[in-house]
């Protein structure tokens, strides 16, 4: 099993403003799992504004943009949030169900991972909790988990 890490509880997190977020999801929402079975996580996608993109993560979610070559489609396109101007690999991140806790690691990116402005180690686990800003590349994400 990969080696869990976890970020100081001490952290500097910046706050995106939520009252830009709309009521309703710009993006559909989209499932890894069956209804009613892991984490239900909303991350608010810093762009123009902030845009919520809710999922559900039983097991793992990949987080990227398509690659036509292979036909990799991931579960989490950054497409819609200029992913690739911003920095995004194809296989950027991945979303893990560890212990009954989510967890983020960077998958090699190019650009890198950072979680709560902390660059994060390639192949590595961190713990993910409310509040918390992930940046991929140049693409900034709240975490909000219910």
């Amino acid at each position: 099993m990969a080696e869990l890490s976890n970020i100081a509880s001490e952290r500097r997190t910046m706050r995106l403003s939520e009252s830009s977020v709309p009521s309703q999801a710009a993006v559909p929402p989209f499932h890894t799992s069956r209804a009613g079975s892991g984490w239900q996580v909303t991350l608010l996608v810093h762009d123009e504004r902030s845009v919520p993109l809710q999922l559900t993560v039983s097991e793992r979610a990949i987080l990227g943009r398509p690659d036509e070559v292979d036909g990799f489609m991931p579960e989490i396109d950054t497409t819609p949030f200029h992913g690739r101007d911003k920095g995004v690999s194809r296989r950027h991140a991945e979303f893990t169900i560890i212990d009954e806790q989510l967890h983020v690691r960077d998958l090699g990116s190019t650009n890198g991972t950072r979680l709560n402005g902390q660059l994060l180690q390639p192949n590595r686990f961190y713990r993910v909790r409310e509040g918390d800003l992930l940046q991929f590349g140049n693409l900034y994400m709240l975490v909000k988990l219910s």
